[in-house]
């Protein structure tokens, strides 16, 4: 990053500070002013786009000495495969901005020649890091072979039981569906886990948001997580330890019991159970996320091998969504289809706008 980046990047934290200071700015973050302001009124949009041109376009305009507009195809290519990334979402979404910009520079006369974004063809796939992603596809059955690889003396239900829940299919806003589990949530002899809509402020809602069913070995792991007392601190080689007392509250993933008002676990907390999990178990450290992805990826393959043609449908992505996450927009279908497709490779999906025989494949009139 050039001094002169580092000179203004304090203040163009966001879009309407930098108008305010757009005397102090150059050429090339003002044609972005002016091509916000002109195309898009929703104050949200032209913050994200702002912060799209400042974060990832703008060093390549100090690099290059010329705006934006200027760019040909593989000076424009260039800004795509720089990305480090692992979501296609993502690199569709700046190639859109991209385009959205030389067009408007072709209209006021910053572009004299011609759009080069069209003219690009890249496969996204080759730019992403789909090994990453896939490497972090992690089955049910693959997650208990690293906990029996754990030493007994190691093993903690509370660290396994915090990677089983989002692998399980447990979120919510800031995974406040794995935070405030109760035991009672839990039929052990219907197999069901009862999620609720409960957050730290109100841990006494019991409005059911969905259903998960379970085997006899996630019963084990989570009737053991309930009834742990007790967490054993280690403190160096010699394994000298403390006992730290858990809050008596019928949750499943439990605090530590300090002097705090607080009944949940906080996100840091929640991030080291799985850290050390994962460590423990000699593994590269898989985030809640992916892990909760996992999940939605096993419904899709359920679904799928239930389809008479053995194919997915675009709606089966959107009804995953609305049964694991409550809703589903264009954002979120985007981002689940894209990944369903790199961890499968499986691109032989339906599309809802066409007919097809009784084989599945497309009729072309």
């Amino acid at each position: 990053m050039s001094d002169k980046l580092n000179a203004i990047q304090d203040m163009l934290y966001n879009f309407n500070i930098a108008i305010e200071n757009r005397n102090l700015l150059d050429e090339f973050l003002n044609n972005k002013i002016n091509f916000l302001i002109e195309e898009y009124e929703d104050k949200l949009t032209k913050m994200n786009y702002w912060k799209t041109f400042y974060n990832k376009i703008y060093g390549f305009e100090i690099s290059f000495n010329k705006d934006l507009a200027l760019f040909n195809e593989m000076e424009i290519e260039s800004i795509l495969r720089s990305q480090y990334t692992t979501s296609p979402g993502f690199l569709k979404y700046l190639k859109s901005l991209l385009n959205k910009y030389e067009e408007w520079a072709l209209k006021v006369g910053l572009n004299p020649t011609y759009n080069p974004v069209p003219a690009i063809n890249i496969n996204i796939n080759e730019i992403i890091d789909t090994k990453n992603i896939r490497s972090k596809y992690v089955t049910l059955d693959e997650l208990f072979d690293m906990w029996e690889s754990i030493d007994n003396y190691d093993k903690d239900y509370q660290e396994f039981a915090a990677a089983l829940l989002p692998r399980l299919g447990l979120k919510g806003k800031n995974w406040d569906e794995v935070k405030c589990l109760k035991y009672d949530d839990i039929d052990f002899k219907n197999n069901i886990i009862n999620v609720t809509n409960r957050n730290k402020n109100n841990l006494y809602e019991d409005t059911i948001v969905k259903r998960i069913s379970f085997d006899e070995r996630v019963a084990e792991i989570l009737e053991k997580a309930y009834t742990s007392e007790h967490k054993i601190k280690v403190f160096g080689s010699n394994r000298n330890e403390e006992i730290l007392e858990y809050k008596k509250n019928g949750l499943i993933i439990k605090k530590i019991d300090r002097d705090d008002k607080e009944e949940i676990i906080g996100s840091p907390y929640f991030r080291n159970l799985l850290q050390s999990f994962f460590k423990k178990a000699d593994e590269q450290y898989i985030a809640a996320k992916d892990l909760f992805r996992a999940a939605e990826i096993d419904k899709l393959l359920e679904i799928k091998n239930n389809k008479e043609w053995g194919k997915l449908e675009n709606n089966d992505f959107k009804d995953v969504l609305e049964e694991f996450e409550g809703e589903s927009t264009n954002s979120k279908y985007t981002a689940l289809r894209d990944h369903y497709i790199i961890v499968t490779k499986d691109t032989d999906i339906l599309s809802n706008r066409y007919k097809y025989d009784e084989n599945g494949n497309r009729i072309i009139k």
